[in-house]
């Protein structure tokens, strides 16, 4: 599927910087997707989300995450292009939102990392405007996670559940 609202437009100024979020355990999506583990994909969302918000000059490259249809994804990572202007600022973000994620889920999930390093690109470079990262973002986001049905026979078992599994969007195309 192809993302409408991509633009080539990349100053000198700006910084590719490509955001890792590791550390997570995972698990099965039908085993453990009750014991409140975090979703790499959905937490890089949030991350994303709040750091276009806080850089109004920052745009998404590129977001993937997750390896399996039927795993709790345990990593994930993205490209952004950020300003020299508000690198600092970026910076900020991603340290605070590693904190709040660590508090939220650092009893299950104890080696959350949130890293923010730059990188190059080799070729041209594609990234979507503002509004459609945050279509793409918050539906994202919207996606359920966590189990739908129990057991009624056995105490526990989960027979349905939803995984945000795997996101992958690279020049403006989504898998």
């Amino acid at each position: 599927m192809t993302i409408d609202g991509l633009t080539r437009e990349m100053t000198a100024a700006t910084n590719l910087m490509q955001l890792e979020v590791n550390g997570f355990v995972g698990g099965h999506s039908g085993i453990n997707i009750h014991e409140g583990r975090g979703n790499a994909v959905q937490v890089i969302a949030l991350v994303l989300s709040r750091l276009l918000k806080d850089c109004k000059g920052a745009r998404l490259v590129s977001f993937e995450g997750g390896d399996k249809h039927n795993a709790i994804p345990r990593e994930s990572r993205a490209v952004v292009a950020v300003s020299e202007a508000e690198l600092e600022v970026a910076k900020a973000v991603i340290k605070e939102c590693e904190a709040n994620t660590k508090t939220e889920y650092g009893l299950i999930d104890k080696d959350i990392a949130m890293t923010l390093s730059p990188i190059s690109v080799d070729g041209e470079v594609f990234a979507l405007e503002p509004a459609s990262s945050n279509r793409l973002l918050s539906t994202y986001l919207a996606l359920p996670h966590g189990p739908l049905k129990f057991s009624a026979a056995v105490q526990g078992l989960v027979e349905t559940s939803n995984n945000v599994a795997q996101a992958k969007l690279q020049a403006g195309e989504i898998a």
